[in-house]
C-alpha cells in the first residue's frame, strides 16, 4: 500500500486517508502493518536484484557509490544482493518443470534472508520447498539443526558473494578523486518525482484492481442482518473507511483526468 513512498508523503496519505475519523482501530492497523512490512521486504529484495544486475561502472567501488547515491549503508545493499544471489534460479526439483515455483514464490524474503544463514544448504533448500514459513519458525529451524549438530560449521557463502568482488564487478579500478569529481557521472534523465510518482501509481493501481475484482457485492452480503452480525460495532467506521477510500480514489481519478485532458496530442504517424 505504501511500499514505495517518502516519510513526507506516508504522513500526508495517512493525514488524507483518516482524517476526522478518529484513532485507526487496532485491527485495521495491524492489516495495514502487516502490508507495510511485506512491501518493504519485496522492496529489499528488489534492491538486492537491481545490485546483482549493476552496471559495473565504477569498478569495485560501484555498490558502495550505488549505496551512496540510494542514500543507505553499503552493508544493506550488499547483504540483499547476497540473499538474492542465494536463491536466484532456484526452483523445486521435485515439481513439474512447467510448474516449478522459484524460492522467491515459496518463502518470503524474510524467510530467504534467514535461511540464508542455514548451516547445511541442502537441508535449508528443503525446508525452503516445505510448508511458506514465518521468520521466526525459519529460526527455529536453524536453531534446532544447531542443537543436533553442534560439530556442523555454518555452510559457507555462496562463491559470487565472497571477497573479491564477482567478476561482472571485475574491472580497472576508479579514476583518483580528482579526475572522478572533473566528470561527474550524468544526471538521472528523471526527476525523483517522476520516478516516485511511476511507483506510487503502479502500487495504487494495482490495490485498486483488487478492489474491483471483487465487483458488485452479493446478495447475500447485503442483507442487513448478516451485515450487523459480521461487523458489529465496527459498522460506523468500517462504513467511514469505505467512503473515504471512494472519495479519495475519486479525487485521484479527477486530478488524472485533467493531466490527460493537458496531455499533448502524438505525433502523426504520416507526413
Amino acid at each position: 500500500m505504501f511500499g514505495f513512498l517518502t516519510l513526507e508523503i506516508t504522513e500526508k496519505v495517512m493525514r488524507e486517508c483518516w482524517p476526522g475519523i478518529g484513532p485507526i482501530e487496532y485491527e485495521h492497523a495491524v492489516i495495514i502493518g502487516k502490508q507495510i512490512i511485506k512491501e518493504m521486504e519485496v522492496n529489499q529484495m528488489l534492491l538486492g536484484a537491481m545490485a546483482d544486475r549493476l552496471e559495473p561502472r565504477y569498478g569495485g567501488a560501484t555498490l558502495a557509490r550505488f549505496a551512496a547515491e540510494i542514500g543507505v549503508k553499503a552493508g544493506k545493499v550488499e547483504r540483499w544482493r547476497s540473499v538474492y544471489r542465494r536463491w536466484k534460479g532456484k526452483t523445486n526439483p521435485a515439481t513439474q518443470p512447467d510448474s516449478q515455483k522459484s524460492a522467491f514464490e515459496s518463502q518470503s524474503p524474510s524467510v530467504l534472508k534467514i535461511l540464508q544463514g542455514h548451516p547445511n544448504a541442502e537441508v535449508a533448500e528443503s525446508i525452503v520447498w516445505g510448508p511458506r514459513l514465518t521468520a521466526r519458525q525459519a529460526q527455529t529451524h536453524i536453531d534446532d539443526y544447531r542443537l543436533a549438530h553442534p560439530d556442523q560449521e555454518p555452510a559457507p557463502a555462496p562463491a559470487e558473494d565472497q571477497e573479491p568482488a564477482p567478476a561482472e564487478d571485475q574491472e580497472p579500478a576508479p579514476a583518483p578523486a580528482e579526475a572522478e569529481e572533473s566528470a561527474p557521472p550524468p544526471a538521472p534523465a528523471e526527476s525523483w518525482e517522476v520516478i516516485e510518482a511511476r511507483r506510487w501509481f503502479a502500487q495504487v493501481t494495482k490495490h485498486a484492481l483488487a478492489i474491483a475484482a471483487y465487483g458488485d457485492p452479493s446478495p447475500e452480503y447485503l442483507d442487513p442482518d448478516t451485515q450487523c452480525q459480521a461487523v458489529g460495532e465496527d459498522l460506523e467506521q468500517t462504513i467511514a473507511t469505505f467512503r473515504k477510500c471512494a472519495e479519495v480514489a475519486q479525487a485521484w481519478a479527477d486530478a488524472m483526468e485533467q493531466a490527460l485532458a493537458r496531455r499533448p496530442p502524438p505525433p502523426p504517424m504520416f507526413h
